[in-house]
């Protein structure tokens, strides 16, 4: 949606919304999961600051490795809900890129490779010692 397109429709949901009226909070269940409790109203206006931080996106400078916020000054409208968001992070990325892992490039050096081994190697001995200490056990009672 354009940026004119996006104005009038949170203009229009100020002017029909009583702040008064709105109700939303966010609860956990007893089965950790997690629910949001509203009326039409508060739906509304907390649409309403979604918007606007999509608003905000054209207007902020990202820089790499900087986070950028937006604040969401909602105290008035959740009030006894069981936690709250306070920011929205801004994220200036494709969906892709978001959920893209870092890759860390390790190459293993020899003695890396000569660590693995030797930890092998000893586990193969602890196992060889507790096979021979068992069989002389069973020996002496046969």
């Amino acid at each position: 949606m354009n940026t004119p397109g996006l104005r009038a429709v949170i203009q229009q949901l100020k002017e029909t919304n009583l702040k008064e009226n709105a109700y939303l909070g966010f609860f956990y269940n007893d089965d950790e999961t997690c629910y949001v409790k509203a009326n039409k109203e508060g739906l509304e206006l907390y649409a309403t600051k979604l918007l606007e931080a999509s608003l905000e996106m054209d207007s902020r400078v990202f820089i790499e490795n900087k986070k950028e916020v937006f604040n969401l000054s909602l105290k008035e409208l959740i009030k006894d809900s069981d936690f709250q968001f306070s920011f929205i992070e801004l994220v200036h990325k494709t969906k892709a890129e978001i959920l893209e892992p870092v890759k860390e490039e390790h190459n293993q050096t020899w003695k890396d490779e000569l660590a693995g081994y030797i930890i092998i190697g000893c586990f193969i001995f602890v196992l060889i010692s507790m096979l021979t200490g068992f069989v002389t056990i069973i020996t002496w009672f046969f």
